[in-house]
């Protein structure tokens, strides 16, 4: 993915209709509320998607595209996972990553140097003892590494 993929699917997920959402149980369905206290149909908040439930008649001819109830139930609860909340937090996860493996790469190039150079790489590596690793892994928002 190019940051220039990342940039756009987060403009994307920063526009779109605010969860929670969900899929309705056993339909093809998903809803999303514009805020938790959203009571438009019924509670339910708004239509994002249908997932189809039928294959148009243009595609009738081609097995790929014969999607039955079931598939549009599955493809349902998958987009209403992939809602902006859980986007951004991918988007926020990989940015950690991203900075960590930045950072052993620079210390791990300059361990292969000698004299000070490679002591501070080294030593930057020693004393960090994998800290980035773990706050670039973690679910919660790490705080800042020295």
């Amino acid at each position: 993915m190019t940051p220039s993929d990342r940039e756009g699917l987060r403009a994307l997920a920063e526009k779109a209709t605010p969860g929670p959402w969900r899929p309705e149980q056993d339909t093809e369905l998903v809803w999303g509320a514009c805020d938790p206290d959203d009571t438009t149909t019924y509670g339910m908040g708004v239509p994002l998607a249908n997932c189809i439930k039928e294959t148009p008649r243009w595609a009738r001819d081609v097995p790929r595209f014969h999607l039955d109830y079931d598939q549009g139930v599955i493809n349902a609860a998958f987009i209403a996972a992939a809602n902006p909340t859980t986007v951004r937090a991918l988007l926020d996860e990989n940015e950690r990553m991203r900075a960590a493996l930045g950072w052993y790469g620079e210390q791990a190039r300059l361990a292969r140097l000698i004299h000070s150079e490679g002591d501070a790489g080294r030593h930057a590596l020693s004393d960090d003892g994998g800290k980035r690793a773990r706050a670039a892994l973690s679910p919660t928002q790490p705080e800042e590494v020295k």
